[in-house]
């Protein structure tokens, strides 16, 4: 990369600011993810990872407790998956 390249690239970046990811504008709440679980459509085939709606559903609070931890994480980290 030339030194031209390097400035005109940070130029850009600097005339258009990249806005924060919008799934990292409000954290989630326990009951908000609770809710989630509780609406997801349990007829849904699963997915590549074979986990159905009714698993997530019927694993119970202790999950719903561990999945909140794992996204609060992610929030708190900025973190987005990419699958």
């Amino acid at each position: 990369m030339t030194v031209h390249t390097a400035v005109t690239a940070l130029l850009h970046k600097l005339e258009h600011p990249t806005l924060p990811d919008p799934l990292f504008y409000e954290d989630i709440t326990l009951h908000e993810l609770a809710g989630e679980i509780k609406n997801l459509n349990s007829d849904k085939s699963p997915r590549d990872d074979g986990i159905t709606n009714q698993m997530i559903q019927a694993a119970g609070p202790k999950f719903t407790n561990l999945l909140y931890r794992v996204f609060s994480t992610l929030w708190v980290h900025e973190m987005k998956p990419a699958a």
